[in-house]
């Protein structure tokens, strides 16, 4: 990661690992990130916001689930 720059991504997403992940206690959180072109082929329609907040309600969290897995 240390040879990329924040802005070569547009999109990004943190999420808590459960503990009966397979990587749990060595890592504690997964990081999606989406590079520009990706992000483009996944979700077409969308714009690209700059300055995005984590969602902090259930229904953001579900929305943006809904959103993800719909996407490629």
């Amino acid at each position: 990661m240390n040879k990329h720059s924040t802005n070569e991504f547009s999109w990004y997403m943190v999420s808590k690992l459960a503990k009966n992940a397979i990587n749990y206690g060595n890592h504690y959180y997964q990081v999606d990130l989406y590079s520009h072109d990706y992000y483009k082929k996944c979700f077409p329609n969308e714009i690209i916001k700059a300055n995005v907040k984590e969602a902090s309600t259930p229904n953001e969290k579900s929305q943006i689930e809904s959103k993800k897995q719909s996407a490629c």
